[in-house]
């Protein structure tokens, strides 16, 4: 579900312009054409798309699959989710409204933690297990540049580190957080372990985290020192 933040802020925008339904739909959800797209689209269209872009990740997500429709175009894809709406019951169209609307407070939350904090991915290795040192696990530490960009003291940061493949499509996420005190306008390094099960295709994919890979941190809640905080909404299931 997390994979829709990036959505909502690559579609949503103001102004409409309908030759735009004839353009090719992009295929990745971080296409920056996408928020160009959006410019000129109106409200109703830019809501259909949103969704049927939703629809499309979850698929990617979850089945690994793509939507039956194949829409090839900004208005194929429209007009696929209208189709699609039209045949959810009156409870069906709430819970989906509410989804996006959840979606839309956790991407402006998100955007107002991104002002307060900057992470960056710097090396990921592999420790496998050894008697002889007394490691009993396989396990992977990541490496992230953490920077305090506010005016406030950071105690504690949580979120997920997403790794995105060649295709511009979720290759992994890792739950991140830390509890560790970066003032403003500090710099931290900070070391995170997870444990190894190489028998578990989530734990495979980590293990094939490296430099190729491209990074975006995506926040969840950030805890400052004077006790105030920054939380996103739960997401709607």
């Amino acid at each position: 579900m997390r994979l829709i933040t990036v959505l909502v802020a690559s579609a949503l925008a103001l102004t409409a312009c309908n030759s735009v339904t004839k353009e090719a739909l992009p295929t990745s959800a971080d296409d920056p054409k996408l928020a160009e797209i959006g410019k000129r689209l109106d409200d109703e269209q830019k809501k259909l798309l949103l969704g049927y872009l939703m629809r499309r990740e979850m698929a990617k997500a979850f089945g690994g699959q793509e939507l039956a429709d194949g829409a090839g175009t900004v208005g194929d894809a429209i007009e696929a989710q209208r189709k699609w709406a039209a045949n959810l019951t009156e409870s069906q169209q709430k819970a989906e409204a509410l989804k996006a609307e959840v979606e839309q407070k956790r991407k402006a939350l998100a955007e107002q933690i991104g002002k307060t904090v900057t992470v960056a991915f710097i090396n990921a290795e592999f420790h496998p297990s050894s008697f002889e040192t007394e490691r009993y696990e396989d396990y992977e530490s990541l490496s992230f540049a953490v920077q305090n960009l506010g005016a406030k003291s950071i105690k504690a940061l949580k979120g997920e580190a997403v790794f995105i493949d060649t295709f511009g499509d979720v290759f992994v996420r890792v739950p991140m957080q830390f509890e560790e005190s970066i003032d403003p306008g500090e710099k931290k390094i900070v070391e995170l372990g997870m444990e190894i099960n190489k028998f578990m295709d989530n734990d495979k994919k980590v293990m094939q985290i490296d430099g190729s890979k491209k990074f975006r941190f995506e926040p969840e809640q950030i805890v400052f020192a004077d006790g105030s905080t920054i939380k996103a909404p739960q997401q709607a299931d």
